[in-house]
């Protein structure tokens, strides 16, 4: 087409370049040999790497490697976080030094036995990789030893020897005095805080279940509910903290004794485990809110933790409910802004003279979206 001084003739049609209009015949190349391609298969659409797809291999090994967001790693992830947060409840109270029952010993081994399958599992477990989601048993394996495989076989073997040993009392079964047993009882439970280098594992599992959640109101309350778990959390081993000075300080000054005698001065008795950690914790509360209670440092090192304590409150108790703070308003503005759309949607059906079949199936929709 020519294009004039008056412009482009509008009625004649523009030729398409040759390059747009000519049938390409693709040639399909030789294959060569190539043992990783022969033997590794990947979910991809004409050769191309997409988000989401998986590396697999044959083999019988294969069929055991489960995907991250596989329902039954969903239920696995699920039950180390219940099981974490037993150990994380349950492990700081071992300052109280009180004799465990039937059910608090069975409750250790199964949570022992958890521990150890959870490692075995987590030789089959699938995980994200620029993108991709790697489930060779050979890389998933070797990407498990590089990062979480020597705190976990060091806390495992820590647990089971601690078990032994515990089992080796009860029976009667004296390995070499009664005494030296229980200080390296007294040892291995210490060690046994080395669980709680699992939390930032759990945490990372954590993350990945709320990525799997869609609905911003219900994530927004998951955050709520996870900052409210946090503080309290923080008193839970606060207040242990405050116990274990407390009985660490007892009986060395008298002229300064410590919070725990005088609270049993008080008391007009020595108080149950039950009544010190109660106290305790009301002690900790205290210190993120402008309570008080009858319970003071009494020496040194009470104070000196007192102090420590205030000023860690201080810092990062207002960030947290700064925090909660915003994830309530979001919440109540994004219930707000719910409410005005349905409010729109029943007074359009109203208005326009809906059917009472369209009607219902569009409220119906409503409320479960």
């Amino acid at each position: 087409p020519s294009i004039g001084a008056g412009g482009l003739d509008q009625t004649t049609l523009l030729d398409l370049w040759h390059t747009w209009t000519e049938e390409v015949q693709v040639t399909p190349q030789p294959s060569r040999p190539n043992r990783l391609r022969s033997s590794t298969t990947m979910f991809l659409s004409h050769g191309v790497r997409r988000s989401g797809d998986s590396l697999r291999t044959t083999g019988v090994l294969q069929k055991l490697v489960s995907r991250p967001s596989s329902p039954r790693r969903i239920f696995w992830d699920f039950l180390s976080v219940l099981v974490m947060g037993y150990d994380v409840i349950m492990i700081p109270l071992q300052v109280f030094d009180f004799s465990e029952s039937t059910a608090e010993q069975a409750m250790g081994f199964l949570t022992t036995c958890f521990w150890t399958l959870d490692l075995v599992a987590s030789f089959f477990a699938g995980f994200h990789c620029g993108g991709l989601i790697e489930m060779r048993p050979l890389k998933v394996a070797l990407h498990y030893v590089r990062t979480w495989f020597t705190i976990d076989i060091l806390v495992i073997v820590v647990d089971w020897v601690v078990l032994v040993f515990n089992s080796s009392q009860v029976d009667g079964v004296g390995l070499i005095r009664l005494n030296k047993t229980l200080r390296i009882v007294r040892v291995l439970r210490v060690l046994r805080l080395l669980r709680l280098l699992r939390i930032v594992k759990v945490l990372s599992v954590m993350s990945e279940l709320h990525d799997m959640i869609h609905s911003d109101v219900l994530v927004t309350s998951l955050n709520v509910i996870q900052f409210i778990i946090g503080i309290l959390l923080l008193n839970h081993y606060f207040a242990c903290a405050w116990y274990w000075i407390g009985i660490a300080q007892a009986g060395e000054d008298l002229s300064n004794p410590s919070w725990v005698t005088k609270l049993a001065q008080t008391y007009g008795q020595v108080p149950n485990v039950g009544y010190f950690y109660t106290s305790a914790l009301h002690w900790s509360l205290t210190q993120f809110t402008p309570a008080s209670m009858e319970v003071v440092p009494g020496n040194t090192m009470e104070r000196a933790f007192t102090i420590f304590v205030l000023l860690f409150a201080v810092l990062l108790f207002s960030s947290l409910l700064s925090s909660i703070t915003t994830s309530m308003i979001n919440l109540r503005r994004m219930s707000s802004e719910r409410r005005r759309q349905q409010s729109y949607v029943r007074r359009y059906i109203t208005d326009k003279q809906v059917t009472l079949d369209l009607g219902n199936r569009i409220s119906g929709f409503l409320r479960q979206h």
